[in-house]
């Protein structure tokens, strides 16, 4: 979140995060591969 790793993440398939506010945020994904999947969503 907020350009770095989650803290705390083990290899569980659903992590949590809490936003600092409203606006826009672009989550990433990256798998053990190497291989990403990027989502831009708005968060109210």
């Amino acid at each position: 979140a907020n350009g770095k790793p989650l803290a705390g993440i083990d290899r569980r398939r659903t992590a949590t995060w809490q936003p600092d506010g409203t606006g826009y945020s672009t989550l990433t994904v990256i798998d053990a591969a190497g291989r990403a999947a990027s989502v831009k969503v708005f968060v109210e």
